[in-house]
């Protein structure tokens, strides 16, 4: 096979602990390098999460051609590799396509049939019946059990440099496959979970031992007949299919996150780093109940403590337990195989080393989640991943998204910053008067510029926002009594009904006829505009039963998006 030559140091211990641990063909013995090395060198993905990422996702991205080997070793199946090859094409290929978002697709291909007195003998016997090393095997026996394993491969070490001389093996027993042969129905996850092991993913555990039940992972779940669920966030972004710009990594402060499930866009993965230091994190992802995760027992955001420190593994390599070393524990652990008290639900409020997190809503699959406490009067920040529908990632499924789309396409708002719309966020009066100069300039025209000569005593004159409000006052589409334009307070629902009537010929007021029950206090213009509004199709108002249209209370910048593109396009 053409070299594949990466740094040495990584590759040596990924071969050297994975043939330690499964049994299978050992590697070439390397002697260990310096003591010197730490483990933050080793987390060399772009976050800073993961040992040696780079040499996993050598064998974890891409189409990769599996040969299908069959062994008789003395067990009561009847092993056909062409078949075998054929069931996993139909049932395996499209899991790891769909848990790896599209980077991953392993094709299965008839290898050949060897025979060996023991199962344990064979991956010999394969590598001498002229196994293609240059390509994955999965090696089944004939014995009628689900017992999985897998190794990332052989490699040699010359001039400081490792390089690939057999790509990764995972072996299952036949009974993995086992419906081609008699009634049983296969048990797809074993093998699943034997090419994952190949693929460097490490088990996922709750009750203290690194390799319990549990269903809610391909790596650990009860082996039987259609169990085959995806595996964890931090797994899937080790191997490079979730990519840093699906991950979020909070390091400080208060913010809130939206998560979103395998397949979808926005981040997958949020990142807590452990007081523990380097090589220590949290990984919390979204799991519901849709495409191969179907047959999971609970929805809502699966929380996992990812230790890669030394002391957290038997065999440490260069400081770091890696790969399939990694010790992932679901938090909080449970004290039996099965328990999936790790999966938090809208509501669900823990802490993480003294760090609070809540679960604080769910829209559709996508779950918010609000990692610290902010102080009196500190604003939570929503940080949104780099994948979502449309301008704004905060407003997905949200019923005024179309609107604040549209607004956005129009040019009458940008967003609060970044990739933030704040739909649910108050309009203060100088972000009001930007968005009603955007709208009559989308609508009329450029305005006339303001001849400078409104009286606005609390506006800074180099303020970004003056211009707009002296157009604003100057053109009576809004007020600044005695000067005193008030540029941070909020705007009302009736203050928005107003202003619109008054920026748009084609919304002029009308005698209010009481339509509003809750308008007996508020001045006659506000009644008339509101009427005005309801006429036109642009505000229904608050309730219907009573009909009300809540004038003093703040309109928020999602539903100042649907007031200007209705008052728009009528």
């Amino acid at each position: 096979m053409p070299a594949r030559s990466v740094g040495w140091r990584n590759l040596l211990r990924w071969g050297a602990a994975w043939a330690a641990a499964v049994g299978l063909a050992a590697a070439l013995a390397v002697p260990a390098p310096g003591a010197e090395e730490d483990l933050p060198a080793a987390l060399d993905d772009r976050l800073g999460l993961i040992a040696f990422s780079e040499s996993i996702r050598e064998v974890t991205r891409g189409r990769a051609t599996w040969e299908v080997w069959a062994c008789d070793a003395g067990g009561p199946l009847r092993i056909a590799p062409r078949s075998i090859a054929a069931l996993l094409n139909l049932r395996l290929t499209p899991f790891f396509q769909w848990m790896s978002d599209g980077a991953y697709t392993p094709v299965f291909t008839a290898g050949g049939t060897v025979t060996a007195p023991r199962p344990q003998a064979c991956p010999e016997r394969v590598a001498a019946a002229g196994r293609n090393p240059s390509r994955p095997a999965l090696i089944v026996d004939d014995r009628g059990g689900a017992e999985a394993s897998g190794s990332p491969g052989r490699f040699t070490y010359e001039n400081g440099e490792i390089d690939w001389t057999e790509e990764p093996t995972a072996a299952v027993n036949g009974g993995a496959v086992a419906s081609l042969f008699n009634s049983s129905e296969p048990i797809l996850g074993a093998a699943a979970r034997a090419v994952g092991r190949a693929l460097a993913f490490p088990l996922s555990f709750g009750d203290g031992t690194n390799g319990s039940s549990h269903p809610m992972d391909v790596m650990s779940g009860a082996v039987g007949p259609e169990l085959m669920v995806g595996t964890i966030a931090a797994n899937r972004y080790a191997a490079g299919w979730i990519d840093s710009g699906g991950t979020a990594v909070h390091r400080s402060g208060a913010a809130a996150y939206q998560l979103s499930p395998v397949g979808e866009d926005g981040y997958q993965m949020l990142a807590i780093p452990s007081r523990d230091g380097p090589g220590a994190f949290y990984a919390l992802g979204v799991r519901v109940k849709a495409g191969f995760d179907r047959g999971i027992p609970k929805e809502g955001v699966e929380v996992y403590r990812v230790d890669q420190r030394a002391a957290a593994c038997d065999a440490p390599t260069a400081g770091a337990c890696w790969g399939g070393e990694r010790r992932t524990q679901q938090f909080p652990a449970g004290d039996r195989p099965g328990l999936v008290r790790h999966v938090h639900r809208q509501g669900t409020v823990f802490e993480l080393e003294g760090t609070r997190v809540e679960v604080t809503g769910r829209q559709g699959n996508r779950f918010t989640v609000r990692v610290g406490t902010a102080q009196p009067g500190q604003p939570v920040r929503l940080v949104c991943g780099t994948r979502f529908a449309g301008r704004f990632c905060d407003e997905d499924g949200r019923v005024h998204e179309r609107a604040i789309e549209k607004a956005a396409e129009w040019g009458i708002t940008v967003g609060c910053g970044g990739d933030r719309f704040c739909p649910g966020e108050g309009i203060s009066r100088r972000q009001m008067a930007a968005f009603l100069y955007r709208a009559a300039q989308w609508t009329y025209g450029r305005p006339d510029d303001p001849a400078g000569q409104a009286m606005l005593n609390d506006v800074p004159f180099n303020a970004w926002y003056r211009p707009f409000a002296e157009w604003a006052v100057e053109t009576q589409v809004m007020d600044a009594p005695f000067g005193a334009f008030q540029p941070n307070r909020l705007v009302t629902r009736g203050e928005m009904a107003e202003m619109l009537t008054a920026a748009f010929e084609h919304l002029s007021p009308v005698a209010a006829q009481g339509l509003f029950t809750d308008m007996e206090n508020s001045p006659v213009r506000t009644a008339n505009a509101a009427e005005a509004l309801y006429q036109a199709g642009v505000a229904k108002g608050c309730s219907t039963h009573p009909r009300q249209f809540c004038p003093d209370q703040p309109v928020t910048r999602a539903q100042m998006a649907s007031f200007f593109v209705r008052a728009l396009e009528t």
